[in-house]
């Protein structure tokens, strides 16, 4: 059996469901340009150090996910209640899906807290994630066209912290 095609009006094609799976609109045939991947589902996101150590996570910690093809979009809430001590760079682990592994390839996205996030003066706090990892750091980065960062900025307990960040899988 091959493609199934759906047409409107006088052979004017809309959308095939490929025979090799994946679906195209508007005429395209090309199976790289086809739809074949869509899934939602949740993550658990864990504050730890690239050396060592975990944070205890509270009730209110959950990670959503949507991915489109190679495309991932992670949000969600982190409710750090924990104050063991981690070694390192300030990460979040556990994501759905590795990162694409591209030279110099980082995805960022956005941090927010309801609460105070200490960054070091004239620093804010933002996230990064590394070419070919399931992880991303929270970083402190400076608003100067040096962007420097530091991988240490402090995690306080009992505060709830919001992101997004979006990213290619591997």
């Amino acid at each position: 059996v091959g493609d199934v095609v759906f047409t409107a009006g006088a052979d004017s094609e809309k959308m095939r469901l490929r025979a090799g799976g994946g679906l195209t609109f508007n005429g395209d045939t090309a199976a790289a340009n086809a739809l074949d991947d869509y899934e939602e589902g949740t993550w658990t996101p864990v504050v730890a150090g690239t050396t060592s150590g975990t944070r205890t996570m509270g009730s209110g910690n959950a990670g959503f996910y949507t991915k489109i093809g190679n495309v991932v979009t992670l949000n969600g809430t982190m409710h750090v209640t924990g104050t063991e001590t981690i070694a390192g760079n300030v990460t979040v682990t556990g994501l759905p899906f590795t990162s694409s592994v591209v030279t110099n390839g980082r995805s960022a996205g956005t941090w927010g807290t309801n609460g105070i996030f200490t960054c070091a003066t004239d620093y804010r706090p933002t996230i990064v994630m590394e070419a070919g990892t399931a992880w991303f750091y929270v970083i402190q980065a400076k608003d100067e066209a040096t962007q420097a960062y530091s991988h240490t900025p402090t995690v306080i307990a009992g505060i709830n912290y919001g992101f997004q960040l979006t990213y290619r899988t591997a």
